[in-house]
């Protein structure tokens, strides 16, 4: 048996807890619980880990498996808002992480859609439109083509926010269906006693794909 640090067996934990999120193989994580806590083990039980871990692609050169091993994540929407930026003052910068947030976009289109006076929500081009009339009255200074251009952008925008959601929610239905509600323990939750914690990895990691 190895002798693990606790520094060590903290980063496994953690590697541990990530697979509840992802697709990993049984032999996989059997190598991740034995890291975790393979120096408590009897001779017996190490015995058993171990030969459960013995095609863990960690111990192999090419750790390579035609399995996915995580669930396919949304696209966020870090073009759109890259953009969103060029054309808009009040536009502001989101992490790739908000970028993925659809409630953390919605609030920039929110913001930067009251430089053209548009409501959110009000998308039909032929008819949400402001006229020039009603543009002018606003002080809105863009050219008709900048305006339009402005326009089509936050209405693009509004319509990935809409599949974006979608998409979250269907990789989430995903999960849960793999895994009951294991994937949303948090990491205090998850961590709190170390072999609880490698008993619900090691349950979810065998359950239906």
């Amino acid at each position: 048996m190895t002798t693990t640090s606790k520094h060590e067996e903290r980063s496994s934990l953690r590697a541990l807890y990530a697979s509840l999120a992802a697709r990993r193989r049984p032999e996989d994580v059997a190598e991740m619980i034995r890291e975790v806590i393979g120096d408590r083990l009897s001779k017996g039980e190490y015995s058993t880990l171990e030969n459960a871990a013995r095609y863990a692609l960690k111990r192999y050169v090419f750790d390579y498996t035609s399995m996915a091993e995580e669930f396919a994540r949304p696209v966020g929407m870090d073009r759109q808002v890259a953009r969103a930026r060029e054309l808009f003052e009040t536009a502001y910068p989101l992490t790739e992480d908000q970028c993925s947030n659809p409630e953390a976009v919605e609030a920039l289109v929110r913001t930067i859609s009251a430089e053209i006076g548009k409501a959110f929500g009000a998308n039909d081009f032929m008819y949400d439109r402001l006229s020039h009339q009603e543009r002018k009255a606003r002080g809105i200074e863009f050219s008709r083509r900048g305006y339009n251009k402005r326009f089509r952008l936050l209405a693009r925008m509004e319509r990935r926010l809409v599949n974006l959601a979608r998409e979250i929610q269907k990789r989430e239905f995903q999960m849960v269906g793999k895994s009951g509600l294991a994937s949303k323990l948090s990491w205090e939750e998850f961590s709190a006693d170390v072999d609880t914690a490698c008993f619900v990895a090691g349950d979810y990691c065998l359950a239906a794909p």
